[in-house]
């Protein structure tokens, strides 16, 4: 078990957030972390996308994305 310490304007500014939205501080700490994780992921998958892409550029057009979908 780990334990943080937060200090003035940090603390109040979190307690606030967490309070105002009816949470508890171990649910919020779990969800920003969890959501961090995630966001870092996302912008991984898309860097490597976009180099992917870069290497071989495929465009479609409006109709041949609806072609696709059907």
């Amino acid at each position: 078990m780990e334990t943080l310490k937060f200090e003035g304007k940090d603390f109040s500014l979190i307690q606030d957030y967490v309070s105002a939205r009816n949470m508890n501080l171990r649910d919020f700490m779990l969800q920003a972390a969890l959501e961090k994780i995630e966001d870092e992921r996302d912008i991984s998958v898309y860097k490597e996308k976009m180099a992917e892409f870069e290497n071989d550029p495929v465009y479609y057009t409006i109709d041949e994305v609806r072609e696709m979908i059907k």
